[in-house]
Order: structure tokens, then sequence, then C-alpha cells
């Protein structure tokens, strides 16, 4: 007796066999949803050094002017320092960070960066 021989005395598929099928999709569904918010509430969000004049409250985008004379230029990167800025001419570390809130309003990145 092969496995062919044996699904025609199971049966077919009914209603029992939907609801079983249904009842085991949900947590699978539940956890998948589960797992994919991970990537939005774990996103690395642009930032920057605020400055010493700035207000907390400031936007993330500078005048390139600004940028210029604040902020250290990493030339492998090819974007200006996120991490320290400028002062007297020599790099100095960050006191506190402005975020980019264009594509994210809140992350676990800044909330938990923000709260130190």
């Amino acid at each position: 007796m092969g496995y062919d021989d044996v699904i025609p005395m199971l049966g077919n598929f009914g209603r029992y066999q939907r609801r079983i099928y249904l009842l085991l999709c949900l947590p699978a569904v539940l956890c998948a949803f589960h797992k994919l918010s991970n990537m939005f509430l774990q996103a690395k969000v642009n930032h920057r050094c605020q400055l010493p004049s700035e207000l907390p409250n400031a936007t993330y985008e500078l005048p390139i002017s600004i940028l210029n004379e604040s902020y250290p230029y990493e030339a492998a990167l090819e974007r200006y320092s996120s991490c320290s800025l400028l002062e007297n001419g020599r790099d100095a570390p960050c006191d506190s960070y402005i975020y980019d809130y264009s594509k994210y309003e809140s992350s676990i990145v800044i909330e938990v960066i923000h709260e130190l």
C-alpha cells in the first residue's frame, strides 16, 4: 500500500481540515508581523551632533556653509561626521544629537539614546 492508495481512504479537505489549517496559520502570521516590526522599530536614523548654539528642537538639515565650519568631513565615507564636531579646529565629542525625523517619527534607537 503506497501513498496514493492511502489518500482516498482519508477523505477530502473538508471543513474540519480547513479549520485546523487556519488555526495553525494564525500563530505563524502573528509571528511574522512580530519579526517584521523590528525592521521599523529598530531603524537606524540619521543624526548629527547638536551645535552649542542650537536649540534642542532644531531641524536635522543645515546649510553647507555651517556644515563645513562645524563638522569634520570623513573622506572615506564621503559625508560629514555624525559623532563629533569641530571646536577651535579640533574634533570634539558630542553631548547631544539632532535626529532626522523625515522618515521615522520615532524608533528604539532615538528613544534609548535620547534618554541617556
